[in-house]
């Protein structure tokens, strides 16, 4: 459960960090990538909604609790180079703006070098404009996967499958066919 966890809070962040100011939309998701590239994550995060910076603080704290417990996939993931990765090959497109919303068009190039198109949500905020990552929905998410798991935990313990003895049948993975009775022969008369 925690290994699902650590991925789910980790393709939330790197998707919602390339799905994501400054004097328009454009110059505010350029600043991000370019700060994201360099593995700045907390000061790319100051380009985004304050919500996504307080649920940003939730998940780092989150992370940082399942590294302490973990050895496997949360101990090794590194956020910044998570970013680094999934920013390297970025380019803009064109920008839309309508009133205090505007997105702006991305081309990044997958593990195989293909195109994946994709759009950057921005909001305006405090006059100006931020990168719309709705993170705190991605922590509402994780908070139910966790009490879930908590729920689980809670239950009477279930069988474990793997330690019940299940006896071993004869030329296992034959099936067996039914023994056909010969008829009986009427006796014969004299």
């Amino acid at each position: 459960m925690k290994r699902l966890v650590v991925v789910v809070l980790a393709l939330a962040f790197v998707f919602a960090l390339i799905s994501c100011g400054g004097g328009s939309p454009k110059a505010t998701v350029q600043e991000f990538i370019d700060k994201a590239k360099s593995g700045n994550v907390d000061s790319a995060m100051q380009l985004c909604r304050k919500a996504d910076q307080e649920a940003f603080k939730e998940i780092k704290t989150m992370m940082d609790e399942l590294k302490k417990k973990d050895s496997g996939a949360a101990k090794d993931f590194d956020l910044g180079e998570a970013l680094k990765k999934q920013t390297a090959n970025v380019s803009l497109g064109n920008e839309t703006v309508e009133g205090d919303k505007a997105t702006v068009e991305i081309t990044a190039k997958d593990e195989k070098g293909a195109d994946k198109k994709d759009k950057i949500e921005l909001v305006k905020e405090d006059g100006k404009w931020v990168i719309n990552m709705k993170l705190d929905q991605a922590v509402a998410a994780v908070k139910q996967l966790k009490q879930m798991s908590e729920q689980m935990k809670n239950q009477p313990d279930q069988p474990d499958l793997k330690k019940v003895d299940i006896p071993e049948t004869k030329d296992e993975g034959k099936k067996e066919e039914p023994k056909k009775e010969e008829p009986k022969k009427a006796p014969e008369k004299k």
